[in-house]
């Protein structure tokens, strides 16, 4: 029992951390968005990190011939309440990595981008890139699959 609960005390942070950002997320699952948290925590404080994912809401699309379902995000739906997140998460003392600040502010500018092309990848980092596909019932770009942001202690 003595192990049980030091257990408990040590996460006690975590699970705050992650019902706090459950809150600010319930917008967008209300919206039909699926959400992931990840937290973890080190004993010494040390690179201490939460991951959160928005994945896309389903869509049939038609490629060839061939029928997929792919998830979108429309950026209108979904940037307020990640700049809650951002700001909440700052106020805590964590800090978004860098690709994440650029995917970040690719989200921020997407109204400002012109329609001249169907698809636009942009490439964050060496493994990490965001498509932005073009929707006419909006009349601007919406994000495929997820957005995925990193913060560390």
């Amino acid at each position: 029992m003595r192990y049980i609960k030091k257990f408990n005390e040590n996460n006690s942070w975590v699970s705050i951390i992650s019902e706090e950002i459950s809150d600010i997320l319930l917008e967008v699952t209300d919206l039909g968005y699926y959400c992931h948290i990840e937290t973890s925590q080190w004993t010494n404080n040390r690179n201490n990190s939460v991951r959160i994912c928005i994945y896309g809401k389903e869509e049939t699309i038609w490629d060839n011939g061939y029928r997929l379902k792919i998830g979108f995000l429309y950026p209108d739906e979904v940037l307020e309440t990640i700049e809650r997140l951002v700001s909440y998460l700052e106020s805590i003392g964590y800090y978004l990595g860098d690709s994440n600040k650029k995917e970040l502010e690719t989200i921020r500018n997407i109204k400002s981008l012109e329609k001249n092309k169907k698809e636009i990848v942009i490439k964050l980092s060496l493994y990490s890139q965001i498509i932005l596909v073009w929707d006419d019932k909006i009349n601007n770009y919406k994000i495929q699959n997820t957005i995925s942001l990193s913060f560390r202690k």
